[in-house]
């Protein structure tokens, strides 16, 4: 499993969005969104069962409805800007997921992953998620939130579905 990133919070249009965050004058712009093809080097499990690897990722398809199945990478590439070019902001990203939750083997129910990142700003950041075990594949909306420090900057809703046949 990977974890990515996704944005939405005002869409506009096909799904490109840019949310402000007033006091710091920063936005997160979605720059794309859909399933990715996938290069996976490094891997390893952490505490909660979730597969952690490096990816470099390609845009496969547009699309903000993912059939849940296996080896399907999902996510977004989003730039944060409104800082100087090349400063770094730390950027928390939550997927929240639906019922009835993530359950690995022999841990507890995940609801909701969390992960923060140093991230560039005015550079493309992939954030994505894979499906590398059976039980990841739970259907519904899924949906990724950007964080900084309390303030949300945008939120992206994917929409898994059980593939067709």
């Amino acid at each position: 499993m990977s974890i990515g990133v996704r944005i939405a919070a005002a869409c506009l249009g096909l799904g490109t969005w840019i949310a402000v965050l007033p006091a710091a004058a920063q936005t997160l712009e979605i720059v794309e969104f859909g399933t990715y093809k996938v290069r996976k080097s490094h891997c390893s499990r952490d505490d909660k069962g979730i597969l952690r690897c490096l990816r470099e990722v390609q845009l496969e398809q547009h699309t903000a409805q993912v059939p849940a199945a296996l080896d399907v990478e999902f996510g977004v590439r989003f730039r944060v800007d409104g800082l100087p070019k090349g400063s770094h902001v730390p950027v928390r990203r939550v997927w929240r997921f639906p019922e009835p939750g993530l359950q690995p083997p022999g841990k507890p129910k995940l609801t909701e992953l969390e992960r923060t990142d140093t991230v560039t700003a005015g550079v493309v950041t992939p954030a994505t998620y894979g499906f590398d075990d059976d039980w990841e594949l739970v259907t519904g909306d899924w949906v990724l939130e950007f964080w900084v420090g309390s303030k949300k900057l945008g939120e992206q809703r994917l929409t898994i579905l059980r593939p067709t046949s």
